[in-house]
């Protein structure tokens, strides 16, 4: 991921409830700090590192009923394609991750990333829309979650690593280089 893009997971919140009773305003992402996790009193939700469970698995979503759906605003890419990862949009700018079961075609996880050097409004009204037609939320790479709508995501956006680069690039290297920023 290029420090200009902002990337985002759709997770079903059918799945968030299946597994937690409610929807959690932040689940729990390693970033290989897993002793800080055992050092900690954590909640249930945060027990599991969020990118390692298979949200979409519940949901018997297939490519058939996604792919064609993603189709319709982002061509599929051929940059990091395989038999069970399909991306779809340009890597460098706006793109969606699709991985699935290769043998069954059973979707696995969806993430986006936008440009924030050029915002593309219509990718990315296109990606809320298909995070609601799932019914999903939108978590960040910090784990926090948010209701696919363009204010929470505009929000969520401003509090980014990915804003700070484009806003200011020196400063954020400045910030990365002695310890202020943590990537």
């Amino acid at each position: 991921m290029a420090s200009w893009q902002f990337n985002l997971f759709l997770i079903p919140r059918v799945s968030l409830l299946n597994r937690y009773k409610h929807i959690p305003m932040k689940l729990y992402i390693d970033h290989g700090n897993e002793d800080n996790r055992l050092k900690t009193n954590l909640e249930a939700y945060e027990i599991d590192d969020a990118l390692d469970v298979d949200w979409w698995t519940d949901l018997n979503i297939y490519t058939s009923d996604l792919f064609p759906i993603i189709e319709e605003f982002a061509a599929l890419g051929n940059n990091w394609s395989t038999e069970s990862l399909k991306n779809f949009g340009d890597s460098d700018k706006n793109d969606i991750h699709v991985h699935f079961n290769k043998d069954t075609q059973q979707i696995e996880e969806v993430s986006c990333r936008f440009d924030l050097r050029e915002l593309n409004k219509e990718f990315i009204d296109k990606s809320l829309l298909l995070a609601q037609q799932f019914n999903c939320l939108l978590m960040d790479n910090d784990g926090i979650l948010i209701q696919p709508h363009l204010s929470n995501l505009f929000e969520l956006i401003k509090s980014s690593n990915a804003f700070r680069f484009v806003s200011d690039p020196e400063k954020y290297l400045d910030d990365i280089s002695n310890g202020r920023i943590q990537l």
